[in-house]
């Protein structure tokens, strides 16, 4: 079903779209094409300590809900609310002892005498 320019704009009208909508959309994007930057005259360190508090305190309440929410133990270990429980211990490397060297023609070493 291709729909092409004005049924395609009937369509998008049932949908929601109006002339209003439009016009909203064409303001956005001509404000957005003229907005300056603001000139900051100081750095608030007061705001910035309240910011990062109200920040903590939203990733404290959402992490709890999503460690309640969620029950896979790998989601939770790569969201980064889960450490390894430390029950699993590496095992030891093995060592394969495959034969004894010996040597036969080795020159005997001189033995020092203790001072």
């Amino acid at each position: 079903m291709k729909i092409e320019g004005q049924e395609a704009y009937e369509y998008l009208q049932t949908r929601g779209l109006s002339d209003d909508v439009i016009s909203d959309a064409k303001n956005g994007i001509s404000r957005l094409k003229s907005v300056q930057e603001e000139e900051v005259s100081e750095f608030d360190e007061v705001a910035l300590q309240q910011a990062e508090a109200a920040m903590w305190k939203f990733y404290l309440e959402w992490s709890a809900i999503a460690r309640h929410v969620i029950k896979d133990g790998n989601l939770l270990r790569e969201l980064g609310f889960k450490k390894r429980s430390g029950r699993r211990t590496p095992k030891p490397p093995e060592v394969v002892v495959t034969a004894e060297r010996a040597f036969e023609a080795a020159p005997e070493l001189p033995v020092l005498p203790a001072e």
